[in-house]
């Protein structure tokens, strides 16, 4: 497994050790727990993972390495999730960058903040940063008002540590509901130029999320997912946790002693999935970001 480092057990290790390795070589790291989405992770493995991890395969015919990457899409799609994921399968070390985590009442503050981070990441590296909702740290420049030329410095720091990031063994990750928001000049060649959609989960991931949430609750084993996934078509993952919720909750009602594939449509029935066909046609025009 990744990430693990195997040591001979002696009769030094107490129970509590024992039972704490057992744990770590048991324990479901990277991509294993991602349900579902298999184009996703073929696509993350292919131009992200493989790059950098055999970089001189990629080098020797002049293929970039990724410096940085961006992840759109509609919220509550696990965009986080995702991330956090990636940096177990590449065994980086996380790192998280906010609007909020960097702000200070100190003028330049925030610019100094910024480099903080990339400086603890540089230090740790191998490393992913991950910038959560970037639109607000990197907002487009042409819309800020004459007098936020504080703003405009952190845009461009961010900016200047981004091109370094690579060579410094860091890969860049911002996540955003809203990319038209975001300044252009994060696109450019060498920056945030592969950009990948995240989707509601697809029919297998809608399927093993309901085997999920199922989990430690009594259940009728002769469910059918493959029906429950076919009518929870755009819903996310909390929507799918919701309807077993609800389900549990029916079957306390009724005094069932199981909850069976009813409970789950008649439930399924009352919520509206959190994303709409609208919102989906939204992110279609952002599958070729702007490059400038």
């Amino acid at each position: 497994m990744k990430g693990v480092q195997y040591r001979v057990i002696n009769n030094s290790h107490s129970h509590e050790k024992i039972t704490n390795i057992i744990d770590n070589l048991t324990t479901l790291r990277g991509f294993d727990c991602v349900a579902g989405m298999q184009g996703l992770k073929d696509l993350l493995i292919s131009d992200v993972i493989e790059p950098l991890k055999n970089p001189e395969k990629f080098l020797k015919f002049k293929l970039s390495i990724p410096n940085g990457i961006l992840l759109y899409g509609p919220p509550g799609c696990g965009k986080t999730f995702i991330v956090k994921k990636l940096a177990e399968e590449l065994n980086y070390n996380f790192f998280e960058l906010s609007p909020s985590s960097v702000a200070t009442p100190w003028v330049h503050g925030a610019v100094g903040n910024i480099a903080k981070v990339f400086e603890m990441a540089k230090m740790q590296a191998p490393a992913i940063i991950f910038i959560d909702e970037i639109e607000g740290l990197i907002p487009k420049r042409e819309e800020l008002t004459s007098s936020a030329d504080i703003k405009k410095e952190e845009i461009n720091e961010f900016l200047l540590q981004l091109n370094n990031a690579g060579t410094n063994k860091i890969l860049v990750v911002g996540a955003t509901n809203r990319p038209h928001m975001i300044d252009t000049a994060i696109m450019r060649s060498g920056r945030m130029d592969k950009r990948i959609f995240i989707g509601p989960p697809d029919f297998e991931a809608r399927k093993d999320m309901f085997r999920i949430f199922l989990s430690g609750r009594p259940y009728d084993k002769d469910i059918n997912f493959d029906e429950l996934a076919t009518k929870t078509e755009f819903y996310v993952g909390s929507d799918i946790e919701l309807i077993v919720t609800q389900a549990a909750r029916l079957a306390v009602a009724e005094d069932k002693s199981f909850i069976d594939e009813r409970m789950l449509l008649e439930s399924a029935a009352k919520f509206q999935p959190s994303i709409s066909k609208e919102e989906l046609a939204y992110y279609d025009k952002f599958t070729n970001l702007e490059r400038s």
